[in-house]
């Protein structure tokens, strides 16, 4: 069994996850050892790489970085980028809901930093959010054509589609 310690706040969407991946847990609230505010979990030893997985996902909603602005700097939650798109020395940071922040970093060391968070290079001007990705088309012209969720439409450049399918497993 694998035991770990959760907050009660946050128990209702770690629950919703553990069963939409099919992770049998029983919850343990009558331990001595565990605080008031916490909750203790047991999971099956042979679920260990999907439960894995789900905190990999769990960490993914929660992590929010800060960027730089011509103001300051502005927190932003990674799930919430679509895409971030470079007009020369202007980086635009896409976000859901038709949101965008004007960022002062350049396109490379964005890449660079994002790239642990499924972020991918897939044009000299664009990185994308894979988890933002609807859908992936064949062009004639050796590009792919990428649909986001909110209906944004993208192109991985004939440079950038080797690295793109790499990085997908396609």
């Amino acid at each position: 069994m694998i035991k770990i310690i959760w907050s009660k706040n946050e128990l209702s969407s770690l629950e919703d996850q553990l069963n939409h991946h099919d992770i049998h847990y029983v919850i343990l609230d009558q331990l001595e050892s565990i605080p008031e505010h916490m909750i203790g979990i047991e999971v099956d030893e042979d679920k260990k790489e999907e439960f894995k997985k789900l905190f990999n996902l769990i960490e993914y909603e929660k992590m929010q970085m800060f960027f730089p602005t011509q103001e300051g700097f502005v927190q932003v939650h990674l799930k919430d980028v679509l895409y971030i798109e470079s007009f020369g020395d202007d980086i635009h940071m896409h976000l859901i809901g038709q949101k965008c922040e004007h960022i002062k970093k350049p396109l490379y060391q964005l890449e660079e930093m994002l790239k642990p968070y499924h972020f991918i290079r897939i044009s000299k001007s664009y990185i994308v959010n894979v988890r933002m990705i609807t859908y992936i088309k064949v062009a004639l012209n050796a590009k792919l054509h990428l649909e986001l969720r909110e209906g944004t439409k993208l192109d991985v450049t004939r440079s950038y589609v080797k690295s793109f399918k790499e990085s997908l497993k396609l």
